[in-house]
């Protein structure tokens, strides 16, 4: 999940290179940057990332924790009926 994060904090920000206590904002995001890191999120694991936690946890670690917390909360795809069978 980390790797993740980091993946798409690299991408949004231009940077390689991201330390985990490195603040999204002080590495150039803006709101408009954090809308966009939460949709990316939630679209790729399947459950709604708010952009208020992630506003609050600002550092690379602390996003990444956040959304890691979120997709063990999630529940699991239920299995179709070729996998059950």
């Amino acid at each position: 999940m980390p790797a993740r994060v980091a993946a798409l904090w690299a991408e949004l920000l231009g940077h390689q290179e991201i330390a985990a206590a490195a603040d999204f904002f002080e590495l150039g995001g803006d709101s408009l940057l954090v809308t966009r890191l939460a949709r990316r999120l939630s679209a790729e694991l399947g459950v709604r990332v708010p952009i208020r936690e992630l506003l609050l946890a600002r550092t690379l670690d602390r996003q990444s924790e956040v959304v890691a917390a979120l997709a063990a909360q999630a529940p699991a795809p239920a299995a179709t009926e070729a996998e059950a069978g």
